[in-house]
């Protein structure tokens, strides 16, 4: 059984792919010179999802891709800013705030 569904929909019908808790699933979206991935994967110890998503070059820039967020099924997000800082939100409340 599946433990991920992507769609994508853009000028044809809607296409679907599958990703299980040992493959995870990866979703690209690029514009030219910018885009962004995201990469869901299953955490075994910590039964949970995390959805890891990153800024991009797009499809015409070589840079690599960069952490923005990472937001998981148990209602963490955790902001990843320039500088080194990290936001962590759980439940809509900010419980961290620190420059590393």
């Amino acid at each position: 059984m599946a433990q991920y569904r992507g769609t994508i929909q853009g000028n044809r019908s809607q296409a679907s792919r599958l990703g299980h808790k040992t493959t995870g699933l990866n979703v690209a979206c690029n514009g030219w010179s910018a885009g962004v991935s995201v990469d869901a994967r299953y955490l075994d110890k910590k039964d949970q999802d995390v959805f890891l998503i990153y800024a991009t070059g797009g499809s015409g820039h070589g840079f690599g891709a960069s952490m923005i967020a990472e937001f998981t099924s148990k209602h963490e997000i955790r902001h990843h800013l320039p500088g080194g800082r990290l936001i962590i939100v759980k439940d809509g409340v900010i419980t961290s705030d620190k420059t590393a």
